[in-house]
């Protein structure tokens, strides 16, 4: 888990947590930095960012994005597709151990329920 302001631009992160006082916590609500939704940075310059988050651009200042812990999108999908591929015993436990960690210490069904349409969209998985 790390802030928003240090992510890569242009690499899809996932919002954990929104920290702050309560009324920056709720300004940053409103502009879409809920946790589960994902977040992709787009630009850094002169202490202002601007991140891509529910399809809109939205600049803050380098500050507010420091309050917005994320993670990689592909560090959530990683477990189960270990899952999936892997021959071993080993690695599949330690798969399940790592999703059921992340899951009970910051995950949300949002955010479980993005993770899987995009496993479904992966290996071709018909969810009806």
């Amino acid at each position: 888990m790390m802030p928003l302001s240090l992510a890569d631009a242009g690499k899809e992160n996932v919002i954990i947590k929104v920290g702050g006082k309560p009324e920056v916590k709720k300004h940053l609500e409103n502009l879409g930095f809920v946790a589960g939704e994902s977040a992709t940075l787009i630009s850094s310059l002169g202490g202002n960012v601007i991140v891509k988050v529910k399809e809109a651009r939205i600049a803050i200042s380098e500050e507010m994005a420091k309050k917005i812990m994320i993670v990689f999108m592909w560090l959530l999908l990683a477990c189960p597709i270990v899952l999936l591929v892997s021959g071993s015993a080993l690695l599949a436990a330690a798969g399940v151990v790592w999703f059921v960690v992340l899951y009970h210490a910051t995950i949300r069904i949002p955010l479980l329920m993005k993770a899987w349409e995009s496993l479904c969209e992966i290996f071709n998985i018909d969810e009806d």
